[in-house]
């Protein structure tokens, strides 16, 4: 991922889909924090930042085990985070207009289903 400047204060959650042989996902995820060894924080913030990565990642197993959090999660991803549809994951905007050496392209979702 070149394109993901990762500065060393940076943390991640990593997700990652276990993969049968032909290369479809077997329904299990790894799930791993990853902070830089250089990063430069203080420790208590450190440990508060990773506190929240936890909270974060704790999420998985309970919504495992609690149907009604699961539920809430999925309606609040489907009614207010996912805004696109298949078809749009790969629409990376229209070219709006061209004058001289200034190009203006719409990233707004296109609205074709």
């Amino acid at each position: 991922m070149d394109y993901i400047k990762n500065r060393p204060e940076d943390f991640m959650i990593r997700v990652r889909p276990f993969l049968d042989k032909k290369e479809r996902w077997t329904g299990e995820i790894d799930v791993v924090i990853v902070t830089h060894p250089d990063n430069g924080m203080e420790d208590d913030d450190y440990y508060q930042v990773m506190h929240i990565c936890k909270m974060i990642s704790s999420v998985i197993p309970i919504m495992d085990k609690d149907t009604a959090v699961r539920e809430m999660m999925n309606d609040y991803v489907i009614n207010s985070l996912d805004t696109s549809s298949k078809d749009d994951i790969n629409d990376r905007g229209t070219v709006e207009d061209i004058k001289d050496n200034v190009i203006t392209i719409n990233f707004k979702p296109s609205t074709k289903h």
